[in-house]
């Protein structure tokens, strides 16, 4: 995988086209690439000879595509949707260029025409059809969280609408349509691009949502998420800085992170632990004094303190657990091993054996970490994994994630687990799953977006699994960890 100099990854671009497919069999390859791009879905071209193209670059929060081709007609059912192996929803907005493009979803339809935006859902039924042909640019978005940033509640009021690219609405669409037909020639300067677009991406949906959503403060947050992005090398980068470099005063900018969960410098904190854990991974051969530098710490010694605070271990540790976050199947935003399906062998394993197998896994990488190797159960949280049975642990802890953890924005975020009373809480600590931050650090799950159904399973599923075998191991007698790292 490419790099750029800040030690992320350059965005990844695919292309498909059925001109390389074997003569007669431009139709299925065709379908195969629709599916890869984007959900699946039944794909109908219309008429002879069909031709089509797919220009794709996938970033670390959104996908931005040019699609090109003749006639066709394409349907998503219900039954396609239960049937789909996509881990989350998707929103797409499509930015017409040429031809016309029907959207039918959530009883309605409408016609994309040249110069105009049309929004569909990947978890709701639709059908798209096009009688002639047309080009257009698709940007994906994750829609919980896209939800979630622009302040604007989920629903299926902007579905199969068009919108006319004109005024702000113009200008953000003139930046996608420009970022798509560009990512191949330059992917350096689209990676640099890539913080503004995921903030104008988000509040692209609060542009046309007028009165239901913050835009001006959603808007601003991402600039201000941004502007920390591009100078986390200045160690000297203060609040001061950072309101000045955005025009705003210091007040302003705290307004703007109230109920985010974090505050500005504490934002400001998480990017350059998220900028250092990257360089860590991606780059075995660099010192951690050199990646201290180049994240804004002002030593070595602060550097190991931030970090062993929220990841539970110090840089050095991080670095030799071989932290590998599962196979990427899909493609897709956070799909690390919490959030990705695995492969069977063959095809001879259920999915059941292979989730066990993955938690399994993930269990074990866990558990090399020493920080996290120190937590067992108490004595009387063994006694009530006795007397209350895994069914009503695994309900209260499913009930404890629901409320405390998936939200995007958690109240207290990173005090919101006590160390022990519970053997959830307990377990939480010992598998990373205790707060966002850990949750990020440890297992690839992007803060700032709610918790997917799999995701939030997979972390019972993992709390249940480690609570099992503390309770078949039997008791220990080893300290609590000091009650003042977080």
């Amino acid at each position: 995988m490419a790099m750029a100099q800040d030690g992320l990854a350059l965005p990844r671009l695919t292309s498909f086209s059925t001109r390389r497919a074997p003569q007669g069999d431009e139709v299925d390859y065709w379908r195969q690439a629709r599916q890869k791009a984007y959900v699946s879905a039944r794909t109908d071209p219309v008429g002879n000879a069909f031709d089509g193209e797919i220009r794709l670059g996938q970033y670390t929060d959104f996908r931005l595509s040019t699609k090109r081709a003749r006639p066709e007609e394409v349907r998503r059912s219900a039954g396609d949707i239960a049937q789909g192996r996509e881990d989350d929803d998707y929103l797409y907005l499509v930015f017409q260029l040429s031809g016309d493009f029907l959207v039918e979803q959530a009883g309605r339809q409408t016609l994309a025409t040249p110069g105009s935006l049309v929004i569909y859902d990947s978890a709701a039924p639709f059908s798209l059809s096009a009688k002639e042909e047309y080009e257009q640019v698709v940007l994906e978005l994750p829609a919980d969280r896209a939800f979630a940033q622009a302040g604007v509640s989920r629903s299926n009021d902007l579905l199969a609408r068009t919108f006319d690219c004109g005024g702000a609405m113009g200008a953000v669409a003139a930046f996608f349509v420009n970022l798509a037909q560009r990512q191949d020639g330059d992917r350096l300067g689209a990676h640099l691009l890539e913080p503004q677009a995921t903030a104008l991406g988000t509040s692209l949906l609060g542009l046309i949502a007028p009165g239901r959503c913050q835009v001006p403060e959603a808007l601003r947050r991402g600039q201000a998420a941004a502007y920390m992005r591009a100078h986390l090398a200045d160690p000297d980068l203060d609040a001061e800085g950072i309101a000045a470099g955005l025009h705003v005063s210091r007040r302003t900018l705290f307004r703007l992170f109230e109920g985010t969960g974090e505050s500005a410098m504490a934002r400001l904190r998480s990017l350059r632990l998220e900028r250092a854990r990257v360089m860590l991974r991606t780059q075995p051969g660099k010192r951690i004094s050199a990646i201290a530098q180049e994240t804004g710490f002002s030593s070595s010694v602060q550097f190991y303190r931030a970090f062993r605070a929220v990841a539970g271990m110090t840089p050095s540790e991080y670095r030799e657990a071989d932290f590998v976050e599962g196979p990427d199947t899909s493609g897709r935003p956070g799909a690390g091993d919490m959030t990705s399906a695995g492969a069977s062998a063959g095809g001879e394993r259920t999915s059941g054996a292979m989730e066990q197998d993955r938690l399994d896994a993930v269990l074990e990488r866990i558990a090399r970490i020493p920080f996290r190797a120190k937590f067992h159960l108490r004595p009387a949280e063994r006694e009530y994994v006795a007397l209350r049975g895994m069914v009503a642990v695994r309900r209260h802890a499913r009930e404890l994630i629901d409320s405390r953890l998936a939200p995007a924005c958690p109240v207290r975020d990173g005090r919101q687990t006590p160390w022990g009373g519970h053997p959830v809480f307990r377990a939480q600590h010992a598998t990373a799953t205790c707060c966002r931050t850990c949750l990020q650090i440890n297992h690839g799950i992007a803060k700032g977006r709610e918790l997917s159904e799999q995701e939030r399973e997979r972390v019972v599923g993992l709390i249940c699994l480690w609570i099992e075998r503390e309770c078949r191991a039997g008791p220990r007698r080893l300290p609590d960890p000091p009650a003042t790292l977080f």
